[in-house]
């Protein structure tokens, strides 16, 4: 029989390893949450808390706390909520801030204090990240291709767990992930390893483009060419490092000539529609003319050669949705009709109609305006669409339905709030309110689903906390990877590219998801002990 001494000892080893494992796999667990379901997010937080208190240690755990000078500057960014509650005045509002922000200090607090997992482990952490990434991603194809029997009326639809935006940067760090494992040494891997991980980045810069989010894109074009300059140094060949070079250059000079060919041909309008416009229709009814509103759709006018009574009858007779109701996105099923025969070049009379087959009347239903964004592929709709979005904001100011106009209203208001309250801003609970009573007085139209935000996290903290405290948050989060010396890790500063420039377009710290993505990968690489490398060197 073993001395009670060696059994003890036993069994603490089995205890130790046991909360290891189980933080090991709440790690995974959170990590592949992140893009296949929220409410594991808060199911892996919760794990993880449980057993951080279970594992004991706890005096010698908070000491750490409060040693560990990263750790008093989360909780310094923390603060900066508590103190901005002193200036609001909704306080319901202010609460719910401040508890969607705990997962970055909780994360924190967990990983500064417990023992730091293995470079195995990380791998394994990294892969269930990527693995569910690639999940989410065909999921989200096979909503598009209605194999789950979901309807879809807009491609941004098909990401189910999470928004299209969110899966986008996510998508955006896999890739990273895998092509850091291709090409770096620093993690072991097997040749089957290096194909499995070219087909499987392959597949997700096909879903970038596939999902055709301009912010997703965006991001690729910055990060993926960063990457391969930054993976030049350790190329030797000439031909090689050459090749590397020019592709991130070639990339670029595509985008650009993609979005000047389709200004260009956005602005190809026919002047001549507008000389000697007839007064009636074949069937003798009057046309309505208004050529003074110069919206266009491919180059045609939209508010010329219109006969609404013609519309009406002829519509109502091939569509089962009537001439003044809605189509599938909640927009004016009138006005979609309208945009779309002018997309064909179609007078918007019964002959106009007539000319259309059912595929077309089917779009038309769904809600889409224009032919062209019927193409399974390609990225003209989404470009087409942002430049339409932006023309129609810059001559009638309408914003309502159109997400890059009305994120450009959100700028504007913000900076109207920012200048009001320039130190200290509204409060952490009064950004919604303020934004809400900004867009009355600007007599602007949001949606009520999108209003009450800047969508624009940078933004978000000056109108928030003004600029004092807005600096404080960007300070607290550097100087913490200056404490831990993670600086000059690759992954992480990859990571950090990504999430600044997320932070233009999306409120980042306001969703549950955009914090949680944020928190779990800063402080994965924040306390991770094996990051710590010679200054001139970028390992991680």
């Amino acid at each position: 029989m073993q001395p009670p001494s060696l059994i003890i000892r036993s069994l603490l080893k089995y205890r130790r390893e046991f909360h290891h494992y189980t933080y090991v796999i709440g790690l995974a667990a959170l990590g592949a949450s992140l893009s296949l379901s929220k409410y594991v997010i808060s199911v892996s937080v919760f794990l993880l808390a449980i057993n951080w208190f279970l594992e004991g240690n706890l005096k010698q755990k908070f000491i750490r706390v409060w040693r560990r000078k990263s750790i008093f500057m989360l909780v310094t960014v923390l603060l900066v909520y508590f103190l901005g509650m002193l200036i609001t005045e909704n306080t319901d509002q202010g609460i719910k801030r401040i508890l969607s922000i705990m997962p970055m200090l909780a994360l924190g607090i967990i990983l500064g204090t417990t023992k730091p997992v293995s470079r195995s482990e990380l791998k394994f952490i990294l892969l269930v990240f990527v693995a569910a990434v690639c999940v989410s991603s065909i999921i989200s194809v096979g909503n598009y291709y209605s194999w789950f029997e979901r309807t879809i009326n807009d491609i941004r639809e098909i990401s189910v767990f999470i928004t299209h935006l969110q899966l986008s940067l996510i998508v955006n760090f896999a890739i990273i992930i895998l092509l850091y494992l291709i090409f770096y040494d620093y993690f072991s891997k097997t040749p089957g390893e290096i194909i499995l991980y070219t087909m499987l980045s392959a597949w997700l810069v096909f879903f970038i483009f596939f999902l055709r989010s301009f912010l997703g894109i965006t991001v690729f074009i910055i990060v993926f060419p960063a990457f391969l300059i930054i993976l030049i140094s350790r190329i030797r060949s000439r031909l090689w490092r050459n090749l590397f070079l020019s592709f991130p250059v070639l990339l670029v000079m595509l985008a650009v000539i993609l979005v000047s060919l389709s200004v260009f041909r956005y602005y190809k309008v026919n002047y001549e529609e507008l000389s000697n416009l007839e007064p009636l229709t074949v069937n003798g009814n009057a046309y309505w003319h208004n050529p003074e509103d110069r919206q266009i759709e491919n180059g045609h006018y939209i508010w010329i050669y219109v006969c609404h009574e013609e519309l009406r009858q002829e519509w109502n007779n091939v569509s089962r949705i009537p001439f003044d109701g809605l189509d599938q996105k909640g927009q004016h099923i009138s006005h979609t009709l309208i945009r779309y025969l002018t997309s064909k070049g179609l007078r918007k009379d019964s002959v106009g109609v007539h000319q259309l087959d059912e595929k077309d009347i089917r779009l038309i239903e769904s809600g889409y305006a224009n032919y062209i964004f019927s193409k399974k592929y390609g990225l003209n709709q989404r470009i087409y669409q942002i430049i339409w979005e932006i023309d129609m904001y810059v001559k009638t100011g309408e914003v309502r339905s159109h997400s890059v106009a009305q994120r450009i209203a959100f700028s504007k208001q913000a900076l109207k709030l920012i200048g009001n309250h320039l130190l200290f801003g509204v409060g952490t609970g009064d950004i919604k309110a303020s934004m809400i009573e900004q867009s009355r007085l600007d007599h602007v139209s949001i949606q009520e689903k999108w209003e009450g935000k800047p969508h624009n996290q940078y933004l978000n903290f000056m109108a928030s906390f003004g600029l004092v405290g807005c600096c404080w948050i960007f300070f607290a989060l550097t100087y913490a990877l200056s404490l831990e010396k993670k600086q000059r890790i690759l992954l992480f500063n990859m990571f950090l590219v990504i999430i600044l420039i997320s932070m233009l377009s999306i409120d980042t710290f306001d969703s549950h998801v955009g914090i949680s993505l944020f928190s779990f990968f800063y402080t994965l690489f924040l306390y991770y002990w094996e990051c710590r490398y010679p200054a001139n060197r970028i390992y991680l």
